[in-house]
């Protein structure tokens, strides 16, 4: 029984020789193909319309915008409504022109501080007042010649004060002479009020 011959290996060299290759196995989506945008049940990918994104951010400047003004307008408003109260001096001059030249007692709270005395001047407008009211006239409070003594957070302020008026064609005047004391609590504030002559 002669011996079964090898097979002999394919014609060609060696290095003609080409691998197998394994076919691709193809994969149910390059069978199928892409899923159509008809298919029932696939959700249509959530795209935000541009306007929307515009108006969005065009809101979010907008609010910036006024909250700056907003907050500009509010800083200006207080600096303007807000009192000088740098000085002993500036804080008399305010608080007198506002007590006895404006007569708004509701404003003069802002020159003063809590538990002021200031009856004295307030018994002075009501007696202005009083002879205005009685002669028919105008009488015109100044103030000057001004003399500050300050000692830590007190201050006392001297001044003339004028009282001045026509009678008659006849210009009178009276001048008297006060103290105001003040306290600096965050700024000047009156905190006493008296007549030395």
């Amino acid at each position: 029984m002669e011996a079964p011959k090898p097979s002999e290996p394919p014609s060609g060299s060696p290095g003609e020789q080409t691998p197998a290759i394994p076919a691709a196995r193809e994969s149910p989506e390059s069978v199928s193909g892409p899923p159509s945008a008809a298919e029932p049940g696939a959700a249509p990918p959530r795209v935000r319309p541009r306007w929307r994104v515009v108006l969005l951010v065009l809101f979010a400047v907008v609010g910036a915008i006024c909250t700056g003004v907003l907050g500009t307008g509010y800083f200006l408003y207080y600096k303007a409504s807000e009192p000088d109260r740098s000085t002993p001096t500036v804080v008399v001059r305010q608080y007198l022109e506002v007590v006895l030249n404006d007569r708004d007692q509701q404003r003069s709270g802002l020159f003063t501080c809590r538990g002021v005395d200031d009856s004295q001047l307030r018994a002075l407008l009501t007696d202005v007042e009083a002879r205005e009211q009685r002669f028919s006239i105008s009488i015109r409070p100044s103030w000057e010649n001004f003399d500050v003594a300050t000692q830590g957070r007190n201050a006392t302020v001297t001044f003339d004060l004028r009282l001045s008026t026509t009678v008659d064609g006849i210009a009178q005047r009276e001048v008297q002479r006060w103290e105001i004391g003040l306290v600096n609590q965050s700024g000047w504030r009156v905190c006493s009020t008296k007549r030395v002559s």
